[in-house]
């Protein structure tokens, strides 16, 4: 099926922020193709989303293997027929010190959060690039700007994850493309929850902090289709990320100065 609606790809659709991204767009009136390695959550968002004008692909894919995101993206041009919106959202979180963490859990990471989105924008690139209106989003986090303790394969692959956004940016930002990275505040989206940690303790600790200080990943969805709308570069959602920066920012030394010294006051680090 070949449209002449607009068309989004989310990546991590199955659920959480990526399900509330998928509900915004729909609203807007967009085609959207999920993707997500839960079938079972890609098939509960579809039936949320679904309108009898709209068109909804779902794709199961494991976003770490760059053939499994080649083929997704062969799939959507032959359904859709474009790609207008790419949201790189799909990530997974492992918590636990360097000195005990399994390289290959590391590698795990990087390769669903940073190069999962690497895959992605290099096969949709050329599609996108045929849209009156293509934007790249890409789904960072504060751990992408300051380095907090045991949290090092997620922070690295957040680190990349805005090393590359910049780079696409000054590549590709003076050719019509729109590339934006997003800093969300903390969401309770169950990605602690079904996260690896070193200690069983440390994961309820980090659950219950994120459930007691998050925003709702609709709240978030909503700010990120105003931020696409309005072609922001960079998206800082909420006062905290908004001092994350700034400190990492002008006060690098120091942050993590302080970091060191006050990181066993947080009980689930």
């Amino acid at each position: 099926m070949r449209t002449t609606r607009k068309t989004a790809i989310i990546t991590g659709a199955g659920g959480g922020l990526g399900e509330a991204l998928a509900i915004e767009f729909a609203k807007r009136d967009y085609d959207l193709a999920l993707v997500d390695i839960n079938s079972k959550g890609l098939s509960k968002v579809r039936e949320k989303v679904r309108t009898p004008k709209n068109f909804i692909s779902t794709h199961i894919a494991d976003v770490s293997y760059s053939s499994q995101v080649e083929k997704t993206i062969r799939s959507v041009e032959k359904q859709h027929g474009r790609i207008d919106v790419l949201i790189n959202n799909a990530g997974i979180y492992i918590a636990a010190p360097f000195s005990q963490l399994d390289l290959t859990d590391f590698k795990k990471v990087m390769d669903v959060n940073f190069m999962g989105m690497v895959y992605f924008t290099k096969y949709a690139l050329p599609i996108l690039q045929k849209s009156d209106s293509p934007s790249v989003i890409n789904i960072c986090s504060d751990f992408g700007l300051i380095g907090f303790p045991n949290k090092i394969a997620y922070s690295s692959s957040k680190a990349a994850m805005r090393g590359f956004t910049n780079c696409l940016w000054t590549e590709e930002g003076d050719k019509n493309l729109h590339v934006m990275i997003v800093y969300p505040p903390a969401i309770d989206t169950g990605l602690i929850k079904n996260a690896k940690f070193w200690k069983l303790e440390k994961r309820t600790l980090e659950f219950e902090f994120v459930r007691k200080n998050s925003i709702s990943a609709e709240l978030v969805a909503k700010r990120i289709l105003k931020g696409i709308e309005k072609k922001k570069k960079v998206l800082k959602i909420g006062f905290t990320i908004r001092m994350i920066d700034i400190a990492s920012r002008y006060f690098p030394e120091t942050t993590h100065s302080i970091l060191t010294k006050l990181k066993n006051r947080f009980d689930f680090v």
